[in-house]
């Protein structure tokens, strides 16, 4: 046996080693460098006269397993990998008198070494090591390698391997492991880079707990400033006061227009506090110079007469209803304070106040002023960059621990008005003396001279803040007035007949100098005898000042009022039928089954959510929730209108009848009456997201009998434990028409956009504070400042920030009509005439497949008909997807999917997503003069090529190189009066019903006009129960009335429509 070591650097013996003679090589095994590459920590093992084929470890030495050839090993090691090993069997070979090992020096079969002596003829002078065969003189630091000679190969004599042992002592597997490691090192190309600064880079991620993504950011940004300025990281490091202070010379900003310190008397102790406000006119310039704001040749600036400023009525009455000019407030405070001689126009401020906490616990609440200009359309306020900060408001419970008297509720409120009043102190002076504020406007394409008028139009907020604002109880409970604009009494607050009748306050009703109104009069109104600081601001021509001009908006009087509370009706409706009257109707017989069926019920509303989550028409609310449907939890405001649509359809299928009629034994008019007050929740909260409104339903009076109308009905029906009906959320919808008259259409004072915009006004400047609470509103305050300093900065420099202004954020858009898309098949026939189809990419190989009647259907409808070119294959050409426009989507378009296995390849049924569409065929039901369209089921998508000559099938033409679907269609066109009902009308306003015909349909997918909602109907649990002549059981079962088939929700513009022939009928 042999073992042949080479030790020595590793690129000299690369480049020593393939230049030996080829015989040599050979003869000893050498492998070539063409063949492999030497590398750290790698041993390659082969008899002498063969190649080896893969590089083995250090760890497989003492394996037997090596290639054997005529009892000779020959094994070559890359030195470097070896260098320790070899050196510890140098040493034991000297310490044994020459010998590797004990056993070798007393083993009387040793052989003699065997020389090379071509290989050292070369240099008789050199003096080689027998065990190495290297030149130690040669290995000096000094020296370079390639001024080295040649070492000589020694073949040395050693025993098997099994007699080559380790030292126990060192730690072979770490060795071998860091030997690996500076193999990788050695062949990694950047195997010189230094990595200091990259993990500098990455622990400064790590350490402030950025996101991963930054890291690239951090590089680009690194990059692109040393491209521009190669002196940038020269001289000391710049820190981020420097850098905005750059920002502010830059732009010529003055320092008035920061945030500056008052003192106000902070109650009970009357200590005095620091605040930080703005000035007005700062914030004005800041919102008018915004480019985003106002639009190119100023497109987002919204005034009454479409080409003249100087106007406050246009030449003709629009016949439709969108802006905040179009109700009566604005062209009454104009005619009061502006003169269109001197060029004077009204710019309307709108306020925006509310309470945020800027952690998880609760504590740091601050409460900012915000503002905008009603000049701005209403698509514009509702933008970020069309709000601005005015004020911040202290934390009461923070400020109440410096002070030594109890903190009462009338402090608070009081201490909000003084702050208010502090910070509205410059807007009270520049109204006070009636001075315009000369402005250059941009207005229908041209600039105008103008000079600015300013007075408040409302303050968009929740109860919980326009009650201190108007100064009265933040409570609702044991109070006798709940109404912050009317004295109506609590008892009546959802009577509307009653409402109807009650006083609006005015400012001078509320005055505490007023000695004829003490504490017992203010009492029972539910108000507090404060200072209020809007009554000494402009409102323009609202004389009641700020106790109308807080207005109910969407998300906090409907979405979390009664559509949050539907759930709760009915599953009060559950628990307490059987206690519950209406007309001398009890709702339920007895009180049983009550569990199980508000249980059943959930998981019906819930298996309903997830089918309504794959349709084609997109424009619905959120139907999937993990908890309960009747729990509020974890779901915004937004969110309880897909709670109510779950509940409405599962109320509607017949499992959901066989709850709730047989099982709990509720009456039948109880349910539709629940049905209906579902319904018209939905509608009002369709309606009130309407941006424009047909002037004719404006009408105050139309407006007011249609609330009156949805508070009666969903005072009656509904109920709950508590207070029942009788909240302020009941009542403040009939103000609606109130708001409605004065400043146009309710989405001007929706308070959902403004809430959004907390994470950039509030939230994000509260996280660059130290979260301390003496200094936390200042430091909010000048980290506020500093983000609008570095947004102007962005707009102005957007060639150094990439930024456009006129980027817009809607949906893609396309410009064809119609094409297809997704994964691609091919459907054709087999040798034995069965019908086939095949993925035609490889990732979609294998997995699940159309059902059979759909492939042998195409096959057996458009093989015939369609003419090939010779050579071609017979086969249809199919997608699964198609993109689609209509003329009432501004370009959108509407993805419709026919998919077995979408996303997935389980073959489970959640992963087939078949859309529904409606479909226009005029030739199939060219009978019915009043249906339009008809829902249908896609199965899939085919391209049809040239066909023979005319074609058809069941009444539908064919059309030749166009796009077709297979669809599954309604035997009959939707109807929405599909149950017995005891009530006149549709049993339901929102949702049809239908059945499928039998049969495929082959139509061309221009036919498809709109997508569609479609649900299967869920069938009723069969019961094995022997036949029974109690009439009430069979009267049970029999009112369930089981229909089958599908149910079709109607789009949300439909939802609004109906609340709209609501009010033309009232």
């Amino acid at each position: 046996m042999e073992l042949v070591y080479l030790k020595d650097n590793f690129m000299f013996w690369n480049q020593k080693l393939a230049s030996l003679p080829s015989e040599i090589q050979q003869k000893f095994g050498i492998l070539s460098q063409s063949s492999v590459h030497l590398g750290l920590g790698e041993l390659f093992c082969s008899a002498p006269n063969q190649v080896a084929s893969q590089g083995k470890d250090l760890v497989s030495l003492t394996v037997p397993d090596h290639e054997v050839t005529n009892d000779r090993l020959v094994a070559h090691f890359s030195p470097r990998a070896l260098y320790e090993y070899l050196d510890e069997q140098y040493e034991l070979h000297e310490s044994n008198g020459g010998c590797d090992s004990a056993s070798a020096c007393s083993s009387p079969e040793e052989e003699d070494v065997e020389v090379d002596e071509e290989a050292s003829s070369d240099d008789e002078s050199v003096s080689t090591d027998p065990h190495f065969g290297y030149n130690s003189d040669a290995l000096s630091d000094d020296d370079e390698y390639n001024e080295m000679e040649p070492a000589v190969v020694e073949m040395v004599a050693v025993p098997a391997p099994a007699a080559i042992t380790r030292d126990p002592t060192v730690n072979w597997e770490l060795l071998d492991r860091k030997h690996r490691e500076l193999q990788r090192r050695g062949r990694c190309q950047d195997a010189m880079y230094d990595i200091t600064d990259d993990l500098a880079l990455v622990q400064l991620v790590r350490r402030h707990k950025l996101p991963l993504s930054t890291v690239k950011d951090f590089s680009e940004w690194a990059h692109n400033a040393v491209r521009k300025r190669r002196d940038y990281f020269q001289g000391k490091p710049t820190t981020y006061g420097q850098i905005i202070s750059r920002l502010h010379n830059q732009l010529g900003l003055e320092s008035s227009n920061e945030f500056k310190p008052h003192l106000i008397n902070w109650l009970p102790d009357e200590k005095p506090i620091t605040i930080y406000v703005r000035p007005f006119l700062a914030c004005v310039f800041e919102l008018l110079e915004n480019p985003q704001n106002v639009g190119p040749g100023g497109r987002n600036i919204s005034l009454p007469h479409p080409t003249d400023p100087y106007c406050c009525k246009p030449d003709v009455e629009p016949d439709h209803v969108s802006e905040l000019h179009h109700g009566k407030w604005w062209s009454e405070t104009w005619e009061r304070l502006c003169d269109p001689e001197k060029k004077e126009i009204l710019v309307p401020i709108i306020l925006y106040m509310d309470g945020v906490t800027t952690d998880d616990n609760g504590k740091l609440k601050v409460t900012p002023l915000n503002m905008t200009l009603g000049i701005f359309n209403t698509m514009t306020r509702r933008r970020a960059s069309a709000h601005t900060v005015k004020y911040y408001h202290p934390d009461e419970m923070a400020e109440a621990a410096f002070h030594q008297q109890t903190t009462k509720g009338v402090h608070n409120v009081q201490n909000l008005h003084r702050g208010l009043a502090r910070a509205m102190e410059d807007f009270k002076e520049l109204c006070d003396s009636a001075e315009p504020v000369a402005w250059k406007l941009p207005y229908a394409g041209r600039m105008w001279d103008v000079r600015l008028k300013f007075s408040i139009a409302f303050v968009i907020g929740d109860s919980v803040q326009h009650d201190p604002l108007c100064g009265k109880y933040v409570k609702y409970h044991g109070i006798q007035r709940m109404c912050r604009h009317c004295n109506c009494r609590s008892d009546d607050i959802d009577d509307p007949a009653v409402a109807r009748h009650a006083t609006l306050y005015k400012p001078w009703m509320l005055d505490p100098n007023d000695p004829e109104r003490d504490a017992e009069f203010f009492r029972s109104i539910s108000h507090y005898p404060i200072h209020n600081a809007f009554h000494d601001l402009c409102f323009g021509s609202n004389q009641w000042n700020i106790h109308l001009a807080s207005p109910a908006e969407l998300l906090h009087t409907v979405q979390k009022g009664p559509s949050a509370r539907i759930p709760e009706h009915t599953a009060h409706l559950i628990k307490n039928g059987s206690e519950m009257t209406l007309d001398e109707t009890t709702a339920a017989e007895a009180k049983v089954n009550v569990r199980s069926t508000i249980s059943g019920l959930d998981i019906l509303g819930k298996k309903i959510g997830i089918l309504l989550c794959r349709q084609s028409d997109r424009d619905k609310p959120r139907t999937k929730f993990k908890n309960s449907l009747f729990s509020t939890a974890k779901k915004a405001g937004h969110e309880h209108a897909g709670v109510c649509l779950n509940l409405l359809l599962a109320m509607l299928t017949d499992r959901g009848r066989q709850l709730l009629l047989e099982e709990r034994r509720l009456s039948q008019q109880f349910l539709e009456n629940q049905i209906y007050v579902t319904e018209l929740c939905l509608q009002v909260e369709e309606w009130l997201k309407l941006e424009s409104y047909n002037k004719e339903e404006m009408e105050p009076r139309r407006i007011e009998a249609a609330f009156d109308h949805f508070v009666t009905m969903y005072s009656q029906i509904c109920d709950r434990d508590g207070s029942g009906t009788k909240t302020l959320k009941t009542h403040l919808p009939l103000h609606m028409h109130q708001y409605i008259a004065m400043w146009g259409p309710p989405t001007g004072w929706d308070s959902g956009p403004s809430e959004s915009h907390h994470k950039t006004q509030v939230k994000l400047p509260a996280k660059n504070t130290q979260r301390r609470e003496v200094n936390f509103t200042a430091q909010v305050s000048k980290r506020y400042h500093e983000s609008v300093v570095i947004r102007k900065g962005e707009s102005e420099n957007q060639q150094i920030y990439h930024t456009d202004s006129s980027v817009s954020h809607n949906r893609k858009r396309h410009n064809g009509n119609l094409f297809l898309k997704g994964a691609r098949f091919e459907v054709g026939s087999t040798l034995r005439g069965r019908s086939a189809m095949r993925w035609t990419s490889k990732d979609n190989v294998g997995k699940q497949a159309f059902p059979e009647s759909v492939l042998s259907f195409i096959c057996n409808i458009l093989l015939p008909i369609t003419s090939f070119r010779d050579g071609q294959e017979r086969c249809i050409q199919g997608y699964t997807e198609m993109n689609s426009t209509f003329n009432d989507d501004e370009g959108d378009y509407t993805i419709f999917r026919a998919h077995p296995n979408y996303r997935s390849n389980s073959g489970q049924t959640c992963d087939i997503w078949y859309d529904w569409a409606m479909f226009h065929l005029p030739e199939l039901f060219e009978e019915e003069d009043d249906v339009e369209f008809v829902p249908g089921r896609i199965l899939s998508f085919v391209e049809v090529g040239e066909l023979v000559g005319p074609s058809g099938y069941r009444g539908i033409g064919i059309e030749p190189s166009r796009p077709h679907c297979v669809v599954q269609l309604f035997e009959d066109p939707p109807t929405s009066d599909f149950r017995r009902s005891d009530t006149e009308g549709d049993y339901s306003q929102l949702v049809q019903w239908g059945k499928l015909e039998r049969g495929l349909f082959l139509i061309p997918c221009n036919k498809v006009v709109r997508p569609a909602i479609v649900v299967p109907n869920i069938p009723p649990i069969e019961r094995n129960r022997r036949q029974t002549n109690n009439n009430d059981i069979n009267r049970r079962e029999a009112s369930v009335d089981p229909i089958g088939g599908f149910f079709v929700v109607l789009n949300r513009k439909e939802w609004a429509r109906q609340f709209t022939r609501l009010i033309m009928d009232e």
